[in-house]
C-alpha cells in the first residue's frame, strides 16, 4: 500500500491541531449583515469537513464584552479562538465564497 506523505492531514486541509482552536462568529442580532454571515457560513460548513470545527455563536447585543476580549472592532465577524485570542479574523457577511473556504481550511498560525 503506498503512502501519501500527507496521510495526517486530512483533504479538506485541517490538521488534528485544529481541535486547539475554536471558530467563533461573533453577530449583532437579527442585523441583515449577521444574517446573511450565519446562513453564509452555516453553508460553507457544509462543504467540508467539520468534525475537527467546533463552532460557537455569540450575539455582541448580549454579550457586547466579547468584542474588546477579542479586540474585535466590527462585526459580523468570524475568528479562530485559541485560547481566549483571536488568531484570524475574518469580517462582513462571509458572502465571499472564496475568501471564507480558505479562511475555514486554512488553520492560523497561533498568536
Amino acid at each position: 500500500m503506498h503512502a501519501s506523505p500527507r496521510d495526517d492531514v486530512p483533504s479538506d486541509g485541517l490538521n488534528p491541531a485544529t481541535q486547539a482552536f475554536q471558530l467563533v462568529l461573533l453577530v449583532t442580532g437579527s442585523s441583515p449583515r449577521s444574517s446573511r454571515a450565519r446562513a453564509n457560513l452555516q453553508e460553507a460548513l457544509r462543504t467540508i469537513d467539520t468534525e475537527a470545527i467546533r463552532l460557537t455563536m455569540i450575539d455582541l447585543l448580549t454579550q457586547p464584552r466579547t468584542a474588546l476580549d477579542y479586540g474585535v472592532f466590527a462585526s459580523p465577524a468570524l475568528l479562530w479562538d485559541h485560547e481566549g485570542r483571536a488568531s484570524a479574523v475574518l469580517y462582513g457577511d462571509l458572502s465571499n465564497q472564496a475568501a471564507l473556504h480558505l479562511f475555514l481550511t486554512t488553520l492560523p498560525s497561533t498568536p
